[in-house]
């Protein structure tokens, strides 16, 4: 039987940690799934970094942050496999890439958001 999922190991810090467990809180899944939701998201944004910088890796991205925490996860595996390989193109930790997609996932929710309260709020000044 073939394996579907991964265990991995990124070290975040406490924010982002809370970043996942408030998003999996909110979606009512698992923190794994949701981080699985936010790497998946940012496949779009590591291409475009990737082709940006001339399919070469980037160049000064931090390599170590301090105050850091191991978290485990179970991810699927072509998601976990596709990362190192984003990792290994950028030349990026991977849990820097974890950080950077869960970031943009979380600022293009807060987006949707957004524009979904100023419709509303626009539909309610139509009522009065």
């Amino acid at each position: 039987m073939m394996k579907k999922h991964k265990k991995v190991t990124y070290t975040l810090n406490r924010d982002i940690i809370n970043m996942i467990d408030r998003g999996s809180f909110i979606e009512t899944i698992p923190k794994s799934t949701y981080l699985s939701l936010c790497i998946q998201s940012g496949y779009e944004m590591m291409i475009e970094d990737y082709n940006d910088n001339d399919k070469k890796p980037l160049v000064g991205v931090a390599r170590k942050r301090k105050g850091t925490i191991p978290k485990t996860f179970t991810l699927p595996i072509d998601v976990a496999d596709t990362l190192s390989w984003f990792s290994h193109k950028l030349d990026v930790k991977k849990s820097h890439l974890v950080r950077c997609c869960i970031l943009d996932f979380e600022r293009r929710e807060s987006e949707k958001l957004s524009q979904q309260i100023e419709e509303l709020m626009g539909e309610a000044a139509k009522i009065k």
